[in-house]
């Protein structure tokens, strides 16, 4: 009994596993030489295994600096050759643009022109005291060169604040140090603003026109006149 479950069961998995015949056609083509040396003569299809390799101009370049700076042109040192490349041009590059931004006029957003601490009086070769403040204020003001009177007007006060005592004139100053000569005195506020405004005129290039210097005027007469009142 057992025997002929195990038939059965024999006979059930080979009926399974049986695949059915595959009575298609098939078809061999073959192309006729005409169309067989034609295709194969295109230029296209022709490889030499004799093929030699010639690096070009730039390769040659790193083959010959590496061979420059270390002696030998192996795999190792045309790496880093070209490495050694790669960061000059960068470092070339950054140079340039900082080089060019130094020069326009966006390096105002970086170092603003009004906020220059010297006051570029080094060409002043004669004693402040044989200077008439007043006529080359007017002089300046004849050819309406107001930014130019504007600087005279400063230079006038940092004098009679020398005359005064109350500082040393020295073209090198900054503003920090007069700020800090005039700091045990009530004139620091008074004299921070006038060299607000000779900041903003003279290196930030405001622009000051016939009926604004008056008012900008008034504040450095006003400056001199605090001067007086404190010398009595």
């Amino acid at each position: 009994m057992l025997n002929l479950s195990l038939r059965a069961n024999k006979d059930s998995l080979s009926k399974q596993v049986t695949s059915p015949i595959d009575s298609s056609n098939i078809l061999l083509k073959v192309p006729d030489s005409l169309t067989e040396k034609k295709v194969f003569s295109d230029a296209k299809l022709q490889y030499n295994l004799n093929t030699k390799y010639e690096p070009g101009i730039f390769a040659r370049f790193i083959n010959w600096l590496s061979d420059l700076i270390f002696g030998d042109s192996n795999y190792d040192n045309i790496k880093l050759t070209r490495e050694i490349i790669i960061w000059t041009v960068i470092l070339a590059s950054l140079g340039i643009i900082i080089w060019i931004l130094s020069k326009s006029d966006l390096s105002r957003l970086i170092i603003p022109k009004s906020k220059i601490t010297t006051f570029n009086f080094s060409e002043l070769t004669e004693d402040l005291s044989s200077i008439n403040f007043d006529k080359m204020i007017d002089e300046a003001c004849a050819s309406e060169e107001y930014r130019t009177a504007i600087r005279w007007h400063y230079l006038k006060s940092l004098y009679l604040l020398e005359k005064a005592k109350y500082l040393v004139f020295q073209p090198c100053k900054t503003n920090i140090d007069y700020q800090n000569d005039l700091k045990k005195t009530n004139l620091v506020k008074e004299f921070i603003s006038i060299s607000r405004i000779y900041d903003y005129v003279w290196y930030g290039k405001f622009l000051v026109t016939q009926t604004k210097y008056p008012t900008l005027k008034k504040d450095f007469i006003s400056f001199e006149n605090l001067l007086h009142v404190q010398g009595q």
